[in-house]
């Protein structure tokens, strides 16, 4: 039974590249498309004040930090091997 709240863990969207003129949202940061047209820019990122102030504020904040962070590097480490295998095959 998980006694943590629904939000936990989810700081960060976890999702490396935007589809095309998709954006990424997490709980306080959000990814934005570069424009079409554009080229290769990187896209916009937008944080939530209010919600990192909220975030900041429970008690679970340092966990959930912690949680967020490490599905992220998974995520990288998943990606990145996606990606080297693809380029090598």
């Amino acid at each position: 039974m998980n006694t943590h709240r629904d939000c936990y863990g989810n700081l960060y969207r976890t999702a490396l590249s935007p589809r095309q003129g998709q954006e990424i949202a997490g709980a306080v940061f959000r990814l934005k498309p570069s424009q079409p047209g554009t080229a290769a820019l990187p896209p916009g990122i937008d944080v939530d004040l209010a919600a990192w102030d909220a975030c900041m504020r429970c008690p679970e904040s340092s966990g959930c930090l912690q949680l967020s962070a490490s599905k992220l590097l998974v995520e990288l480490y998943v990606g990145h091997g996606t990606a080297h295998r693809a380029s090598i095959e």
